[in-house]
């Protein structure tokens, strides 16, 4: 099968990270990175910046069947650019990518656009919805859902049938436990322990998780 042409937006440390993904699948052609910060010609693993955003259809173009991932480690930065970028290229297709060292059930359900760090588990009847993260060693259980754009932190457990949220965060080491449900645009700090459901737009902290402070979607936490 010939490789997929893939275009990375981001050029940080996450990029740094899909990028050594996407070469150990064997699956993607990269042809570079979009970067609206970094100069032109700056390389990244030996791949090159591009330009900007504004190369995009031009490369969609240019390369038959060219695949987008959106390397953003914010959920709402995610989300915004994921948007603009959608809005500028309707008809590009997002990049699923998924470490082969990752644990991913035949019966899990993964959107687009959606990756999965080394050592992450996504276990039986697991859902997984556009642009999310699952970081290393992440673990999703059996019939918990994950909706666009939300996140798991390196190391962080969303347990049985737990539901975390449309841009929502479990941070490093947090827990939402079974059957528990994050809401949209919650974030559950580093180390909390989500033990009840919660409403949307709010910070959790500690174990078990209290709210420490209400935020606004788009507000950064990372």
């Amino acid at each position: 099968m010939n490789p997929i042409p893939l275009i990375v937006f981001g050029a940080s440390g996450h990029a740094r990270v899909i990028l050594e993904m996407a070469e150990r699948t064997g699956r993607f052609h990269i042809v570079g990175l979009l970067d609206s910060f970094k100069p032109v010609g700056e390389r990244l693993l030996d791949h090159p910046v591009l330009g900007n955003e504004s190369l995009l259809p031009a490369l969609a173009a240019a390369h038959t069947g060219l695949q987008l991932h959106i390397a953003i480690g914010d959920n709402s930065a995610r989300e915004r650019i994921t948007r603009q970028l959608q809005a500028d290229c309707p008809d590009i297709s997002l990049a699923t990518i998924i470490d082969p060292s990752a644990i991913v059930s035949r019966t899990a359900v993964i959107g687009p656009g959606t990756c999965i760090m080394p050592g992450a588990i996504i276990n039986a009847g697991a859902t997984i919805g556009m642009a999310c993260i699952i970081n290393s060693r992440a673990v999703l259980e059996h019939d918990a859902r994950m909706d666009d754009l939300s996140s798991l932190g390196p190391g962080a457990v969303a347990a049985g049938a737990a539901t975390i949220g449309r841009s929502a965060a479990v941070l490093a080491g947090g827990v939402v436990k079974h059957g528990v449900s994050l809401a949209d645009h919650s974030i559950a700090r580093t180390g909390a322990v989500v033990t009840s459901n919660t409403d949307p737009c709010c910070v959790l902290e500690g174990n078990p998780a209290t709210v420490k402070v209400q935020r606004n979607p788009g507000d950064r936490y990372l």
